[in-house]
């Protein structure tokens, strides 16, 4: 039996998780639906989520599908947990991209698209809640084709849509499904399923859509062991649990086995050996001794990161989801469980590595977030998990540093000035937008031995994690010109004790600028309240870029800084007597000017 590792992805509240329940209810896993209201769904497990009736977490579940066994992975579909759908893409074989026939496209559906098509990953999407008032048919399809996928292909059509009336009937005369296979699996085209999760109208489509269409290649030839961990749980006994896609070879019990650890450009070996390994069957876990490619198991026993390789390094690390960019200090009610408290936000981390923990000059402890929301998920989590009430300071944006110009800096080996038994030259100058630290050894990498380029990397690393105005500084090339040591006498330390010098003349030299993150938006509201709008978008400092009336409705499009962006969002439900919409999501940097 072959096997296809699927994730459902969506913006939140297009019915994703929704979906996920009917799927294992019409295949026959699940006696009763359950519902996300209620909070009993099969794929939202923590307590929180249930709580709060959003997916927070990736989840796993299995099913057959007669020759098909499916894999399948429920992902979050708030902004504020992209990292969480990030570390899934780099596992998937294919994906169902849900979209509310009522909502329609919204800011995380363009991104998640755009991710999708640069991945080459082979879509479904699934206009959902077509018994819902207000959903459309046509009109939605042709949004998508302008705004998402030019190449689509419509399996099914609707009758009676926006009424509990709804039905779906399939499509005659199909292009053959070899053909249509074929480009499915290029990303040529991609097929749309019309359906109601809630009531299973369309489900039967669907599920017959992925047996006919994204059925994956067998690959028979034996290769090594190549796996990915995209995430970590800590079980009961303070254990941790690594989930980890095999993309080929096999994984046995008991195996010593290489780990790939990527730090910037740096590839590190690691070694361990599994303890206890389960898979996933029909909606169980199971335990095995062996496990061969392409599937996804969980493993105990080794000392993981998430991103770590297993066996063989297929690929580097690609980021295609902005990083936090909001930082809050948070500290325990009773100052006595501070030990505690940072314990605690030490596992937090591991399970969810961009939520970084700094501890600063004063001593507090920081969070680096996405957003509010994920702010109250990490307090409702530490207080479940560990029975720590925590309180937050006000939210504080992270600003970031640019460099301007060119700059050098260079120290010759026993020189009166010099202190470190090590020849270094550094040049410092802007990189290209997104692109981060760029580190090149000039002079050549076998002119200076391993450790030392390593030394002087990870320095240059660390010392840019602080800029002239104590901000980290971005998107710069730094390039050592010269290097040179004392074969006997110089050691790594030498390297690591002069970069930071050298590199900080070359900044001031260079000098840098300060850049504020800002978030791109869509709101839409009434059209009597365009006046009421317009001021408060004014007040945030916002710069609008288009504003178009459908029927009795104004969408307006623009960008706003993210310091602006949260007050705004309160304020919407009142400027638009309830009924606005306020979609927002990371855009990039600005210059930030400190005359507002």
């Amino acid at each position: 039996m072959k096997t296809l590792n699927l994730g459902i992805l969506a913006h939140v509240d297009a019915g994703k998780t929704s979906l996920s329940e009917r799927l294992l209810y019409d295949v026959g896993l699940i006696p009763t639906l359950g519902s996300v209201d209620k909070g009993n769904t099969q794929t939202d497990t923590l307590k929180i989520e249930q709580q709060r009736g959003i997916t927070i977490k990736s989840t796993v579940v299995s099913f057959d599908l007669e020759n098909l066994k499916i894999n399948l992975i429920d992902t979050p579909g708030h902004s504020e947990f992209v990292a969480e759908v990030e570390r899934a893409l780099s596992v998937l074989d294919a994906v169902i991209l849900v979209i509310s026939a009522v909502e329609g496209i919204q800011s995380q559906t363009l991104i998640l698209a755009n991710i999708l098509q640069r991945l080459k990953i082979p879509t479904l999407i699934f206009i959902n809640k077509i018994d819902r008032l207000g959903a459309r048919s046509d009109e939605l399809v042709k949004e998508i084709q302008t705004k998402l996928f030019p190449e689509i292909l419509v399996l099914n059509t609707v009758q009676n849509i926006g009424t509990d009336f709804a039905k779906t009937f399939d499509i005659q005369n199909l292009p053959d499904p070899e053909k249509l296979k074929d480009w499915i699996g290029k990303m040529e085209i991609c097929p749309i399923v019309f359906g109601s999760a809630l009531v299973g109208e369309g489900v039967p489509q669907l599920l017959q859509a992925l047996q006919r269409y994204f059925e994956p290649i067998e690959d028979k030839t034996t290769k090594p062991l190549s796996g990915k961990v995209f995430k970590l749980e800590i079980d009961t006994k303070g254990r941790i649990v690594a989930y980890a896609r095999l993309f080929q070879g096999e994984l046995k019990l008991r195996q010593q086995i290489p780990i790939i650890r990527i730090n910037q450009n740096d590839h590190t070996e690691l070694f361990g050996k599994i303890t206890k390994i389960q898979g996933f069957k029909n909606g169980k876990q199971i335990e095995l001794k062996t496990v061969e490619a392409p599937e996804i198991v969980k493993i105990w026993g080794l000392d993981l990161q998430i991103g770590d390789w297993l066996g063989v390094c297929l690929r580097d690390e690609v980021n295609y989801f902005a990083r936090p960019n909001l930082s809050v200090i948070i500290r325990p009610k009773n100052p006595a469980q501070s030990p505690k408290l940072h314990n605690a936000l030490k596992n937090l981390c591991l399970i969810d590595p961009l939520v970084s923990v700094e501890q600063n000059s004063e001593n507090t402890l920081s969070l680096k977030l996405y957003g509010e929301i994920q702010q109250q998920i990490i307090q409702a989590f530490l207080y479940d998990d560990y029975g720590l009430e925590v309180v937050f300071e006000k939210t504080q944006v992270i600003y970031v540093e640019k460099v301007v110009g060119t700059g050098k800096a260079f120290a010759e080996k026993f020189a009166p000035d010099n202190l470190f038994i090590a020849t270094l030259g550094i040049s410092l100058k802007p990189g290209i937008q997104g692109s981060g630290i760029v580190f090149d050894i000039g002079i050549g990498r076998g002119h200076l031995p391993v450790a030392f380029q390593k030394a002087i990397e990870e320095s240059v690393n660390k010392t840019l994690k602080q800029g002239l105005y104590c901000f980290e500084v971005i998107d710069c090339m730094v390039q050592v010109t010269d290097a040179g040591y004392d074969s006997v006498a110089t050691d790594g330390g030498d390297f690591r004790g002069l970069t930071p010098i050298l590199l900080q003349k070359a900044l001031k030299q260079a000098t840098t600028e300060i850049y504020e993150p800002i978030n791109h938006f869509e709101l839409e509201f009434p059209k009597d309240h365009l006046n009421n709008i317009l001021a408060a978008l004014v007040k945030a400092e916002a710069k609008i870029d288009t504003i178009a009336e459908e029927s009795e409705k104004t969408i307006i499009k623009g960008t706003l800084p993210v310091r602006q962006t949260f007050d705004l969002e309160r304020q919407i439900p009142n400027l638009t007597s309830g009924q606005g919409l306020f979609l927002w999501g990371f855009e990039g940097y600005q210059k930030y000017t400190n005359n507002r």
